[in-house]
């Protein structure tokens, strides 16, 4: 209940914000998309109203919300083949099933699964024991969806790995 109420008072300081900023600028396309940044969880049950006819809405047009743009990242941002990296891809789309990736470094081909949800996905790889004994330059991620569809194409250069 603390998080509804947490997000309706997001709500609605984002659209006294918007009404605020409105001056004399009038929103034009139909429909009309108004970005706002809410959570939801997917047992909760919102209902909400707000007469937004005055920052250019009119009576009756829903509102969208729209989900945000998938992300994908790979950390440490720069690495050399000794070390273990983490590949994560959050805000999935609802279609995307489960992703799997594919790590080429060379002649190696790396590959696997990205546990997870629809959220965040992720998956970890120790290149210094998948490329033990290689010397590479870079290295390039693939990230598929379970359609085969290819959501992520990627080269990387690798760092030179401290000499111990």
């Amino acid at each position: 209940m603390r998080k509804i109420f947490m997000n309706m008072m997001l709500l609605a300081a984002t659209i006294m914000v918007s009404s605020a900023a409105k001056a004399d600028t009038e929103l034009s396309g139909t429909p009309k998309v108004w970005t706002v940044p809410a959570v939801f969880a997917a047992d909760e049950e919102v209902t909400f109203y707000h007469d937004v006819t005055d920052i250019g809405f009119e009576s009756g047009v829903d509102l969208y919300f729209t989900e945000p743009d998938a992300v994908f990242t790979v950390f440490p941002t720069r690495f050399s083949s000794k070390d273990i990296i983490t590949l994560t891809r959050e805000y999935n789309e609802r279609s995307a099933g489960e992703l799997s990736y594919k790590i080429t470094a060379g002649s190696k081909v790396i590959t696997g699964t990205m546990p997870g949800v629809r959220d965040k996905r992720q998956a970890t790889v120790n290149l210094n024991k998948e490329l033990e004994g290689m010397s590479v330059e870079q290295i390039t991620v693939e990230v598929s969806k379970e359609n085969g569809q290819t959501v992520v194409e990627t080269t990387i250069p690798l760092v030179t790995p401290d000499a111990q």
